[in-house]
């Protein structure tokens, strides 16, 4: 019995998962396209999932579970992502749930593009990272692009001007 299989990229994957042919398989978790994702398509399952790291919320200060003002998000993220849930649901193909999630994503980015609290920038970059990483597989032709890193720091950045400019400058 092999304990691998090779994987269309050429890397050895294990061949402990269950029968997976003809299953959809949806996922709102950090880095599992790249490996699971096509591992998956390649063996008859259809993907939804993510290439790079993700955010699922974002706070400026205190987290605050489910609350959306701000100094925090923590709808926004998991409201795109269940677009594709809801695709899937009803009936929808891979390709389907790719799109709704793509798509709300965009709309989330659109409108806090518009917002003018303290954390709509990181917001509208976080979500962008996300929609970014978005991957569906089989099918999906990824390409390389700017890591979650790189967004990280512009992050931190814009989250560091925007509080400079909010606090009084301390002299001692």
């Amino acid at each position: 019995m092999s304990v691998s299989h090779t994987c269309s990229d050429g890397l050895q994957c294990p061949t402990f998962l269950p029968q997976i042919s003809g299953k959809k398989v949806h996922l709102f978790s950090c880095l599992t396209g790249e490996y699971l994702g096509k591992y998956l398509g390649d063996n008859g399952a259809e993907f939804l999932g993510y290439n790079d790291l993700i955010t699922l919320a974002t706070w400026i200060n205190t987290y605050k579970p489910c609350v959306d003002d701000d100094q925090s998000n923590t709808t926004a993220f998991a409201t795109a992502d269940f677009a594709g849930t809801l695709a899937l649901l009803n009936g929808g193909s891979i390709v389907d749930a790719y799109n709704a999630t793509y798509e709300k994503y965009q709309e989330l980015i659109e409108y806090y593009s518009k917002q003018s609290t303290p954390i709509a920038p990181a917001v509208v970059r976080l979500l962008k990272a996300n929609q970014l990483s978005l991957v569906y597989y089989p099918g999906m032709k990824t390409v390389q692009r700017a890591g979650m890193l790189e967004t990280i720091m512009d992050v931190i950045h814009s989250i560091t001007s925007t509080l400079s400019a909010l606090l009084p400058v301390q002299r001692d």
